[in-house]
């Protein structure tokens, strides 16, 4: 089935510098949007940035809306393509690129898959998926994610 994930899944990161990583999508088709959330441990890192992966960045007038919260470590990323009569993405790849900037060393989880955290979402309050995409065919129908992998980062000194 479609699929979405951290990539790479397993990353060593220096503390003395950020770093980037991407969020993948596969066996999609047709997407024209998104909004994609993951958590991150805020005590070992800070988000600072969201750009357009490969995937994204030739479409024309795309647009990523990044809701932080710092409290939680919890994102938000609205992605989205202004194009109407695009046809949409139906390729694997590259739809986002994150950078972090680390503040201690230690194992940090990037999750995509948040069907274990039990905290209260600030943003999905009755519905457990997290993470959702819109075909062209059919703009007003939201679809599930199917998969959904985290990854790993280890920050050392």
């Amino acid at each position: 089935g479609n699929s979405i994930f951290f990539n790479p899944s397993y990353l060593e990161a220096s503390l003395s510098s950020p770093f980037s990583i991407e969020i993948h999508v596969q066996e999609i088709s047709n997407l024209i949007g998104s909004e994609i959330e993951f958590s991150y441990d805020k005590d070992l890192v800070d988000f600072t940035s969201a750009s357009a992966g490969t995937l994204f960045s030739d479409v024309e007038e795309n647009i990523i809306i990044k809701e932080n919260n710092t409290e939680l470590g919890r994102v938000l990323l609205t992605v989205a393509s202004a194009q109407d009569n695009g046809e949409g993405i139906s390729e694997d790849g590259s739809l986002i690129e994150l950078t972090f900037t680390p503040k201690l060393a230690g194992l940090l989880y990037l999750k995509l898959d948040l069907s274990s955290i039990t905290d209260h979402c600030p943003w999905h309050e009755f519905s457990d998926d997290h993470s959702i995409y819109v075909e062209t065919s059919d703009p007003t129908t939201t679809k599930a994610f199917e998969n959904l992998q985290n990854s790993t980062v280890i920050i050392t000194q």
